[in-house]
């Protein structure tokens, strides 16, 4: 039995705990023995890996280098230069504890499960450990495009296989290079039951049983959209009075970036706010706090899905979104930015609906089309549940896993 270690990037619950947790749910236990490395620790994140019978280590030593959609440091701000000259810096101390935990644990391989984990990947190719790059992430480009260059100079050069969620994604990082596999996101079909009656998750929500509900999963995040559809779906209160918002919000909100908490003291006092406070105010006003159930976010949702009649995932930047993929294991079709990533997990007018990003009105009009033609919605969904089964089943994904890892570590050094 060989013995992976998954190095774990996140802090927090979301898609990719998720992700990692339903690998270890699903992979050959009879060939692999896996243990977390949590990169930033918690509790929450202990409880969840090790309600799957998997051990989890702190590894706060190890070291990320940020430039993705999901946080990067921008060149604007002054407070952003000082913590990316300390993100540049601690590289080579991330490899070095990376190199350093491996050696005490001795895994026949590693599974990083982000691209922000690059210190890792440049200390495993010093020691020649076979290791696999989980690339989740789009990239950004950046004023100069200097830290792209250099993430991708590292995904074209160390020796590892990569993996990436979509074809987009694989472009966007490498352009026309054959390196890496894409394996997309997956979901367990056998958790989520497309014909479950909606009637009995809407009482157990609260959910007046004749509604229309639109469920969205993005918390209170720029990235997710969430202004852009609260505003929408306050257009669209008088055309549609019985609806409904299902938003799951996770307990608390946090931000690797000095600037944003300074900030969230600082801009109130000049008649300003964050993101998340400016997203908190709309959803506090009575109109649109009418509309919204606010539930406490978890990690399997199929009862969310069960009561909704569509999903909708507005994103400002290119997603693969696990969300869409889960609704579509729930037979419920999705309304989403048309953007790298959503392109790959939506067939326009076919599995769901694309919008342009950011375009309040089309977002509106999309879920008004939806909602009040349940014919289609329903046609739509009937679709996606078919897609989902032939390119999200956790089972043939892990498949492909396994015989990767297989491949990885009796590659020759």
């Amino acid at each position: 039995m060989k013995r992976v270690l998954y190095i774990q990037h996140a802090g927090s619950l979301g898609g990719s705990a998720i992700s990692l947790h339903l690998t270890l749910q699903k992979i050959d236990r009879s060939r692999f023995s896996p243990i977390v490395g949590l990169v930033r620790p918690s509790d929450t994140l202990h409880a969840f890996y090790e309600s799957v019978d998997v051990p989890c280590i702190d590894m706060p030593d190890i070291t990320t280098y940020e430039h993705t959609t999901g946080f990067h440091f921008g060149y604007m701000n002054p407070i952003h230069w000082i913590d990316r000259w300390k993100q540049r810096i601690s590289v080579e101390r991330g490899a070095t504890a990376t190199n350093r935990h491996v050696k005490m644990l001795q895994p026949d391989i590693v599974h990083l499960n982000s691209v922000v984990l690059l210190p890792s990947a440049i200390g495993l190719s010093r020691t020649m450990k076979p290791y696999v790059w989980h690339v989740r992430e789009h990239p950004v480009h950046g004023l100069f495009g200097s830290r792209l260059r250099y993430i991708r100079k590292a995904l074209m050069k160390l020796p590892t296989e990569i993996l990436f969620l979509s074809n987009a994604d694989k472009i966007a990082w490498l352009g026309g290079s054959h390196r890496g596999i894409v394996l997309p996101n997956y979901v367990d079909l056998s958790k989520f039951q497309p014909d479950c009656e909606s009637r009995a998750a809407r009482l157990r929500l609260g959910i007046p049983i004749d509604a229309h509900v639109v469920l969205f999963m993005g918390g209170i995040s720029s990235i997710k959209g969430t202004i852009p559809f609260i505003e929408a779906i306050s257009m669209l209160q008088e055309r549609i009075p019985m609806l409904r918002v299902l938003m799951p919000i996770p307990s608390t909100a946090s931000s690797h970036s000095t600037a944003v908490r300074i900030a969230r003291k600082i801009l109130p006092i000049f008649g300003y706010g964050t993101y998340h406070q400016r997203a908190t105010i709309l959803l506090n006003n009575p109109d649109v706090a009418d509309m919204v159930i606010k539930v406490p976010f978890v990690p399997y949702t199929s009862d969310l899905f069960a009561a909704s009649d569509l999903i909708a995932f507005p994103a400002t930047v290119p997603h693969f979104a696990r969300p869409v993929i889960e609704a579509a294991a729930m037979a419920r079709p999705a309304i989403a930015s048309d953007l790298p990533g959503t392109r790959d997990t939506i067939i326009n007018g076919e599995t769901g609906l694309l919008v342009p990003p950011g375009n309040i009105n089309a977002l509106a009009e999309a879920m008004s089309k939806l909602l009040l033609d349940k014919a289609m919605a329903k046609r739509m969904g009937t679709q996606a549940y078919i897609r989902a089964n032939r390119l999200y089943d956790v089972n043939r994904a892990l498949s492909t896993l396994n015989d990767i890892y297989g491949r990885v570590i009796n590659a020759p050094l």
